[in-house]
């Protein structure tokens, strides 16, 4: 008596996900929730929309991605998922069939009910009765409810999943004019025109390049920034320079002018005119006096032999007096 035939069950909403236990029975994991759907399309269009990362992926390691994205939203949600069966895994392949063979291929057939819908609204007509009017135009079209209207909002943040794309063109997933009906679309088919206003996303290559280029950029201002620091240290560098370049000469000056009223004080001296000579020592002493704080002072006169007669000096009455011993000024 030949074996049975095994009877192929279909979930609400078409899940065909399955585990196979090490005895080789397969047993067949829960039905996808509402939410699982939600997040299931939420993973796929955070992966596939990422221009760095998503737009050149296909086959396992898109959903390979999709499937790790898509366990870290469960996580958030354990909560919401308490009649989830502890345990249960929606491995890569599940979720790329729920996706493909159900969320996908029945929102590309809705899609076109939906935008002409939209198009042919009436004063009044809301958010709401769109929908409903796509609902009902679907199922008298395919003899079926639509499964997926739950995913509706979510999908519609991908560009080709919003049917009010002003780039998208009605595919082969309506029924003509006569009402008659056309053969579905391939099942596994995720590219057919479903778009919204959004702008179209970069490619792969020309988001890393933009990248690449943003990274140059913040190198070549960090460059910039690095040389006017130092240029920056170079002034006030050279400003300190100047500064003491001018407190020397002004030094230089003070003693000149010292050696300058000495001499006159020793000439007007010896020429017996005390008057001159002691104006030229009080103007000596007025020097001494505006200055903040005693220093030393350097009188240099002409070299002798290659050899400078240097003459320091902690006060001005000091200097005077190395000159001009038993000074009656001093």
């Amino acid at each position: 008596m030949p074996p049975p035939k095994k009877q192929k069950t279909t979930a609400a909403g078409g899940n065909d996900s399955g585990s196979t236990t090490g005895s080789g029975s397969k047993n067949r994991s829960p039905n996808y929730t509402d939410l699982e759907d939600i997040l299931l399309c939420q993973a796929y269009v955070n992966v596939t929309e990422s221009p760095v990362r998503g737009n050149d992926m296909a086959g396992a390691p898109l959903w390979n991605k999709v499937s790790k994205v898509f366990n870290s939203l469960v996580e958030t949600q354990k909560e919401e998922l308490e009649a989830w069966v502890q345990g249960t895994e929606r491995p890569p392949k599940s979720l790329e069939d729920r996706f493909k063979k159900q969320i996908s291929f029945q929102v590309s057939r809705w899609n076109p009910f939906y935008k002409r819908a939209y198009i042919g609204k009436v004063s009044g007509t809301n958010e709401e009765d769109i929908r409903n009017e796509a609902c009902a135009a679907y199922k008298e079209q395919y003899e079926t409810p639509f499964k997926f209207r739950h995913c509706i909002d979510t999908l519609r943040s991908s560009p080709k999943f919003n049917p009010l794309d002003e780039c998208w063109v009605e595919g082969g997933e309506m029924g003509p004019a006569d009402g008659k009906k056309k053969s579905p679309a391939k099942i596994n088919d995720t590219s057919t025109a479903m778009g919204g206003n959004l702008p179209r996303p970069i490619g792969t290559k020309a988001a890393k390049a933009e990248l690449s280029t943003s990274s140059e950029v913040n190198k070549y201002m960090d460059r910039i920034i690095a040389n006017n620091g130092r240029m920056q240290q170079k002034l006030d560098n050279i400003a300190s320079t100047s500064s003491k370049k001018l407190e020397l000469i002004q030094r230089s000056m003070e003693v000149n002018e010292t050696t300058q009223l000495r001499k006159s004080y020793k000439f007007f001296k010896k020429m017996g005119d005390n008057g001159a000579a002691q104006e030229a020592y009080d103007r000596m002493r007025q020097i001494m006096r505006s200055e903040r704080q005693p220093r030393s002072f350097v009188q240099t006169s002409s070299p002798v032999n290659g050899q400078s007669d240097v003459t320091v000096a902690s006060s001005y009455d000091e200097l005077i007096g190395q000159h001009i011993p038993g000074s009656a000024f001093i």
